[in-house]
């Protein structure tokens, strides 16, 4: 048992892992935990289990021990995401968020982990904005233009729309995801909006 060791998680076999999650205080005066098994978090999913092994094991599982989680898609958030939390947010500076840089394309295979870890989580990820009707190639995102979305996130983990206008029309709290059996869970959604530009 180890309460931070990336170490001892990282030369354990994923499915001999046992997480403690802490639990809110309730009405008991003795705090509890629930024993996560993740050895069947997937369910019958052994390529993404493999795949979120695999992924674990080169970044030295940092997510089993952190407050919260920041999934990005490349090295510009990677660089410039810790600045903004030291520079502008130092509640956030003082607590233990792990950042993970990870493909838009993959991030949602990760979903059942953190949702059974219970851990607060954060995806800055793109529109990826394509044409259905010009064989899906890219395309700028723009409203009433019938876009969607080839991102996987947004398609399969949360708000689970693909429709471009219905994207960038979400209110940020529709961008929340919030779970009733994890009290004081809750996953984040952020990409692209459109901004108001002033001339003159």
């Amino acid at each position: 048992m180890s309460t931070h060791s990336s170490h001892v998680a990282h030369e354990c076999d994923f499915a001999c892992l046992r997480y403690f999650r802490r639990l809110p205080k309730g009405p008991k005066p003795i705090p509890t935990s629930a024993v996560i098994n993740l050895s069947d978090v997937f369910g019958g999913n052994d390529e993404t289990a493999r795949f979120v092994a695999r992924y674990l094991l080169s970044t030295h599982c940092e997510l089993f021990f952190a407050d919260a989680a920041i999934l990005v898609e490349g090295a510009a958030e990677r660089i410039q995401v810790p600045h903004f939390i030291k520079h502008h947010f130092e509640t956030l500076h003082k607590s233990y968020v792990t950042l993970l840089e990870i493909s838009g394309s993959h991030s949602h295979r990760l979903s059942p982990l953190i949702e059974a870890l219970g851990l607060i989580t954060l995806a800055i990820t793109d529109l990826d904005s394509v044409d259905p009707a010009n064989h899906r190639k890219k395309a700028i995102p723009k409203k009433g233009a019938k876009l969607v979305t080839s991102n996987p996130t947004l398609k399969a983990w949360h708000p689970k729309k693909d429709s471009i206008d219905d994207l960038l029309a979400l209110s940020d709290q529709s961008k929340i995801k919030t779970y009733e059996e994890v009290p004081l869970f809750a996953f984040r959604v952020a990409y692209q909006t459109s901004v108001s530009i002033e001339h003159g």
